[in-house]
């Protein structure tokens, strides 16, 4: 068992399979904390600066916008993925959303 939210959050966000997208909110709320889509974008900022092995370029905006802070290059690391965009940078959730 997770010893914390943000474990929880790396878990459930390394559950997502390559290809597939949560939004912030979904991951919130399959880690057991609805509300909380602000702590999973903090768990995955220090995931990134932690170099951890958490896909966090699966994890986006509602709407399936792209994350503020690195938008280019989690757009890479998902093209590279195989995920297609719609709108130019806007993840399409019809084909990739990930409901676990």
């Amino acid at each position: 068992m997770p010893e914390s939210f943000q474990e929880e959050v790396w878990r459930v966000v390394g559950d997502i399979p390559r290809g597939k997208v949560m939004t912030y909110g979904q991951v919130a709320e399959a880690a057991g904390a609805p509300r909380a889509a602000q702590a999973v974008g903090n768990a995955m900022r220090k995931a990134k600066e932690e170099d951890r092995d958490v896909p966090w370029q699966r994890v986006v905006r509602a709407g399936g916008f792209l994350s503020y802070e690195a938008p280019r290059n989690q757009e890479a690391l998902l093209s590279e993925e195989g995920v297609s965009f719609v709108f130019g940078d806007c993840v399409d959730l019809q084909k990739h959303q990930w409901a676990k």
